[in-house]
């Protein structure tokens, strides 16, 4: 990144490979307010004010002629999404609301590049849950990824259709008028309490992701070293983890991200090879129709896969063409299906019985071979770690400050010193409920129907019915309540059948 730009490939200056947040010119969270960072996704291309001017990217409107002529500079943004501009007679920051969002030309990013960022995001260390969620549910698992896969589908199109609103100035052409998902809950509540709200759940949502990571490594470890109890295991693993609850800097978070992918995929690969070469030992007789009893987990494991809502507004407003942002995640969606599917069932007709909820070579089949799979999997954990964290981290730290403000305590030792008692406790905590709880598909299903299914399912919804209810066809109406019905006895049967379950293993 130079001059403050982003880049948009899968380089190691930015975070696309693993997109959650936005890189900043400074490389810190810490350097900018808490709006500048989308939940999830990189949002904004941040133009430099450096003397020798590299123009920042242009923006053309889709209004009369003379309008569409005009440049719309983006400087800088507001907590609201609102653009300065440089001058008057430009587009106007009141009449044109993220007027660079409507333009021709909104980001750098290639639709390939958003397809490749949503599969990495789909396709990641949940896919380690799929075989285990087949052999326990059967072969109804499968129709079950291609109709939540459709439903999820549906969801993240209407959250996009949200982010922008029809403008009279414009001719009724279509601008954006809403930032990200916060912004979107708090204008159609017409509260800034439905931002804080949001903010929250997706808060817990990646506290969730970091005691998940902590598990994984946690059993990974056991496998290696059987003969350490499971629970110090995972206390070594939130050992490990420790340093990258204080990376501060993006550069290097970008670089990890990417390490991650190729260490993960270096890692499924070797399991799907050893499945092929042990097809002798395949036996359809491993597959089971259907448990209807265990139907909650496999439920709970592929919506957590499917449901990356939150960084859905920012890939699209980095989109070079946005309105093809559709078609990648058509593209991504029947992707993602076919690899969970694939990999699901090749590992379930080697293991059967034996196929444990973090999947991976048995050590007892390949010791050589058991062990790579676990280090390319651990390797690329703990690379990844640092982007929950950072999100996670910032949001308090951001609280924290304002209520040292409040006290009267905005010193910057005592920040220095809450920031740090913040790392402390977050990881403690999450170590301790990983260490007590050490079932990874069981956390992946709990957290999958609880609070993916209400940023993904219910919420989006809810939001549709009433910010679009003057123009929905009946069908539509129709299908975002049987969606909402459908997601809160999701999560009623889901967070039952996991607490159930957890509470009998434990």
């Amino acid at each position: 990144m130079q001059n403050g730009f982003i880049n948009h490939g899968l380089g190691p200056e930015n975070l696309h490979s693993k997109t959650y947040g936005s890189t900043l010119e400074h490389g810190s969270f810490a350097e900018r307010p808490l709006w500048y960072t989308d939940e999830y996704a990189s949002e904004l291309s941040l133009c430099s004010s450096d003397s020798e001017s590299r123009d920042c990217e242009k923006y053309y409107h889709s209004g009369d002629q003379e309008t569409s002529n005009q440049l719309c500079d983006y400087k800088d943004s507001t907590a609201r999404g609102s653009f300065v501009n440089s001058s008057q007679d430009k587009c106007s920051e009141q009449t044109y609301p993220l007027c660079n969002y409507s333009a021709k030309n909104v980001g750098l990013a290639s639709g390939r590049l958003v397809a490749w960022n949503l599969i990495n995001l789909i396709v990641g260390t949940s896919l380690l849950a799929f075989p285990y969620a087949l052999q326990q549910a059967g072969l109804i698992v499968l129709p079950l990824i291609l109709i939540i896969a459709f439903i999820m589908n549906y969801t993240s199109h209407i959250l996009i259709d949200m982010m922008y609103e029809e403008s009279v100035e414009m001719n009724g052409d279509r601008i954006r008028v809403r930032m990200n998902y916060a912004d979107l809950v708090e204008d159609t509540l017409n509260s800034p309490c439905g931002s804080l709200i949001m903010q929250i759940i997706q808060t817990i949502e990646m506290l969730a992701k970091c005691v998940l990571n902590i598990c994984v490594l946690g059993q990974l470890s056991h496998e290696i070293f059987q003969t350490i109890n499971i629970k110090l295991c995972t206390v070594i693993a939130g050992g490990l983890v420790l340093p990258s609850f204080f990376i501060r800097k993006l550069v290097l978070i970008g670089w990890l991200q990417t390490l991650s992918v190729i260490s993960l995929s270096l890692g499924l690969i070797i399991v799907v090879m050893f499945c092929f070469v042990n097809v002798s030992k395949w036996n359809v007789a491993n597959l089971p129709t259907c448990n209807t009893v265990n139907l909650p987990l496999a439920i709970g494991i592929i919506v957590y896969a499917f449901g990356i809502h939150g960084v859905m507004p920012g890939l699209e407003g980095q989109m070079r063409k946005p309105k093809n942002f559709g078609i990648a995640v058509n593209i991504t969606f029947v992707i993602a299906l076919v690899i969970q599917s694939f990999f699901s069932v090749t590992n379930v007709l080697l293991y059967g019985v034996n196929t444990r909820q973090v999947i991976t070579i048995d050590l007892q089949s390949h010791f050589g071979l058991g062990v790579a799979t676990a280090v390319f999997i651990g390797i690329s954990i703990l690379c990844h770690f640092s982007l929950p964290t950072i999100v996670v981290m910032e949001k308090l730290e951001v609280a924290a400050h304002h209520m040292l403000r409040c006290c009267y305590l905005g010193n910057s030792k005592y920040e220095v010193a809450v920031g740090i008692l913040l790392r402390m406790f977050i990881i403690m905590l999450s170590v301790t409920i990983a260490a007590f709880l050490p079932y990874f598909a069981h956390l992946m299903s709990f957290i999958g129907s609880f609070v993916i299914v209400l940023t993904s399912m219910i919420i989006p919804c809810v939001l549709h019915l009433k910010l679009r209810k003057k123009n929905l066809c009946w069908y539509q109406v129709v299908t975002d309540i049987l969606i909402i019905v459908l997601g809160l006895a999701v999560i009623v049967i889901g967070i039952v059948y996991n607490i159930c379950q957890l509470v009998y293993v434990n």
